[in-house]
C-alpha cells in the first residue's frame, strides 16, 4: 500500500523549504509544515482521520503550486496519491461483507470436511479445497483462543 513510513513522507514534504521572502513562497512552506504535521499527527486506522490529512494535503497543493513551487508541489502530489490509495484501501475495508459467526458445529463440520477429503487421492484440485478448510479451521481456532469472536 505505501512504500515510505508517513515520516518519511512528511520529511520530503519539506526537504525544498530553502528561505525566500514571497508571501505565496512562504504561504506554501508554512502550509507544508502544517501538512507534515497533520501526517505524523493521523490516525493511520480511522478513515476520518486519513481524510482530514488528504483535505490538507489537498489545500497545501494548491497554495504551492500558487507559489510555483515546482519540487513541493511534485512531493505534495506524491503524498496525496499515497494517503488517497490508504484512504481507498480503508473505504474498501470496511465495505467489506462480514462473514457468518463459525459455531463449534461449523468448526467441526470444516475439520471433518478436511479429514476426510484428505483421505481421498491428492491432486492440486483435492488439495485445494482441503487447504482452504484447515486454513479457515485454524484461522477460527485461533481467535478462540484468544477470546475473539469466531466469525471470519
Amino acid at each position: 500500500m505505501v512504500s515510505r513510513g508517513w515520516s518519511g513522507w512528511a520529511v520530503a514534504l519539506l526537504a525544498g523549504l530553502p528561505a525566500c521572502d514571497s508571501a505565496e513562497v512562504k504561504a506554501c512552506h508554512a502550509d507544508m509544515q502544517a501538512s507534515q504535521q497533520a501526517l505524523l499527527e493521523m490516525d493511520k486506522t480511522d478513515p476520518g482521520s486519513v481524510e482530514a490529512t488528504l483535505g490538507h494535503i489537498e489545500r497545501t497543493l494548491g497554495t504551492c503550486k500558487q507559489a510555483g513551487r515546482g519540487e513541493e508541489v511534485a512531493n505534495l502530489a506524491d503524498a496525496k496519491r499515497q494517503v488517497a490509495a490508504h484512504l481507498d484501501a480503508l473505504e474498501k475495508r470496511a465495505n467489506r461483507p462480514t462473514r457468518a459467526e463459525l459455531t463449534p458445529e461449523a468448526l467441526a463440520a470444516l475439520l471433518t470436511r478436511a479429514r476426510d477429503a484428505a483421505r481421498g487421492p491428492l491432486t492440486v484440485a483435492a488439495a485445494l479445497p482441503v487447504v482452504r478448510s484447515l486454513q479457515e479451521a485454524s484461522l477460527a481456532i485461533d481467535r478462540r483462543a484468544r477470546g475473539g469472536p469466531m466469525s471470519h
